[in-house]
């Protein structure tokens, strides 16, 4: 088992703690079994002094009257200001912006989780603020709680010594993409969504949509990291229609947020698994040749500009969520049949 490394540890630690609410069967079901169920994926709300904050995740219990402000640390240095603006974040705070119940909001901490070679720069940085937030090292055997304390014991008892994690088996489809995503990555969620559309001989999507159907938690996200996720889609579309897919994809009109299904080879209903296998070779071969780092001629080598932060946002007040677990492998296994 391997660690998450640093290009991956933000997307690995969002999927982790996603997958540790609901109740994935590849790692441990501890904090789903005590209620805790994700809640907001980057909102960033006020706290009492009008300072914004903007953990990664939110994760809550109504049971165990328990809120968790989730921030990650993949460098050695911690942000001492923000820090302090976590350390002002009150219980008013967490039932009335973070979007939980005014159960869940009896409690709160945040909580730092870190790369275990950089605990003591984080530790000192914590001191220097003057906050005393539980601190999770990300060790080899899973996650350990080597620092301070929750305000829910129970959770503690969860992190020690170690909550055991399997570091090579992480889900890593609920939130598949960000904005450090390579671009192949991106062309490896994105273009089967592509293909299928295309099978189902539709002459236009929405980019929006194939966004929506590749992150299966896409309304938990707050909309600056759905709109990057938008315009890296947008960017790698782009790039197919310079190459493996010049002769079937174009944009509609301004803005690329349509994308049109042209000379459609499944309009051929006498060949449709020879077309396929042909689409999946122009994937495959779309995927390799940006793993080489080489963009399609005519393509623009400069990265997309993304959406600056929008102003702050306000959570609605949370509802009881249904357990969707089984419904979303569901659905992707239809997604996998469709193709």
């Amino acid at each position: 088992m391997a660690k998450p490394s640093f290009s991956t540890f933000n997307l690995t630690m969002l999927n982790l703690w996603i997958a540790l609410t609901k109740g994935d069967p590849k790692v441990p079901r501890e904090l789903y079994a005590l209620g805790y169920r994700h809640k907001g994926i980057e909102w960033r709300f006020q706290n009492a002094k009008r300072e914004s904050v903007q953990p990664e995740l939110i994760v809550a219990s109504d049971s165990q009257e328990h809120t968790c402000l989730l921030e990650w640390k993949s460098g050695k240095n911690a942000d001492n200001a923000q820090l302090r603006r976590y350390g002002n974040v009150t219980q008013m705070d967490v039932q009335t912006c973070a979007g939980v119940t005014p159960q869940a909001a009896k409690s709160h901490d945040v909580v730092i989780v870190s790369q275990s070679e950089h605990v003591n720069t984080i530790t000192m940085g914590m001191a220097t603020a003057k906050v005393s937030f539980p601190l999770i090292s990300c060790e080899d055997s899973g996650l350990a709680l080597v620092k301070n304390g929750f305000a829910n014991k129970t959770l503690d008892k969860v992190f020690t010594p170690v909550l055991p994690i399997d570091w090579d088996h992480v889900p890593t489809s609920f939130v598949p993409l960000d904005a450090d995503s390579p671009r192949w990555r991106v062309a490896e969620v994105i273009m089967p969504k592509v293909i299928k559309h295309m099978a189902h001989s539709q002459p236009m999507v929405d980019v929006l949509m194939l966004c929506e159907e590749a992150c299966p938690l896409w309304g938990s996200m707050n909309l600056p990291a759905r709109q990057v996720v938008e315009a890296r889609a947008r960017e790698v579309l782009d790039d197919a229609m310079g190459g493996e897919f010049k002769a079937h994809l174009s944009f509609s009109g301004t803005g690329k947020k349509k994308l049109v299904i042209s000379n459609n080879p499944f309009d051929n209903p006498t060949k449709r698994t020879a077309n396929l296998r042909k689409l999946k070779t122009a994937q495959k071969n779309l995927i390799a040749r940006l793993k080489a780092g080489v963009s399609a001629a005519g393509v623009e080598q400069t990265r997309i500009e993304f959406p600056p932060d929008l102003p702050v946002a306000t959570l609605p007040t949370a509802t009881a969520e249904p357990e969707d677990l089984a419904g979303e492998q569901s659905e992707a296994a239809k997604d996998r049949e469709s193709l």
